[in-house]
């Protein structure tokens, strides 16, 4: 599914439509990620207004029915790190996702995926707030649960490969 974010037919509304969806999800995480960690970690729970942020720019993008996030899984402060990990280091790729969307649409910005920021220094922002842990199991294992809880919500209902353009026609 992000891979077709590079695709050169890529359309606002798909992309409109990926923006909902993962509001949906953040609108879920972030309030239990603010519960578990703390004011500390703040400043990187922004994801719920860059979204809606966006999603004001794409009125084409056919709000469907949202899903519901399957955050069960989330039930101690070591999960919340691992979680956060994984949507830190997104940022980092999503600055190539912000590079692909300018050449796609040219003239627009975006709140969300965006490469007018130092997602490095973000980063290891980031990391400085990570203790050392002896037994770092459980953050690993928050970490696993978000990487896969955020796939299983992006593509509930989603064909599991790309149809092959050349049987369509």
């Amino acid at each position: 599914m992000f891979k077709r974010l590079f695709d050169s037919d890529y359309m606002e509304a798909e992309y409109g439509a990926l923006l909902a969806s993962l509001l949906t999800y953040h609108q879920r995480l972030e309030p239990l990620l603010r519960r578990w960690l703390g004011a500390d970690f703040a400043r990187f729970l922004d994801r719920v207004d860059r979204l809606e942020m966006d999603l004001r720019s794409f009125p084409s993008a056919g709000m469907s029915t949202p899903r519901t996030a399957a955050i069960g899984w989330l039930t101690h402060r070591d999960g919340a790190l691992g979680a956060l990990y994984v949507l830190e280091g997104s940022e980092l790729g999503g600055r190539m996702i912000a590079r692909a969307l300018a050449m796609r649409f040219p003239g627009k910005r975006w709140a969300f995926h965006r490469d007018d920021f130092d997602a490095g220094q973000r980063w290891r922002h980031f990391l400085s707030f990570l203790p050392t842990y002896q037994e770092p199991e459980p953050v690993i294992q928050g970490a696993n649960s978000g990487f896969a809880s955020l796939m299983q919500h992006l593509t509930r209902g989603q064909p599991t490969a790309a149809p092959d353009r050349a049987t369509q026609q």
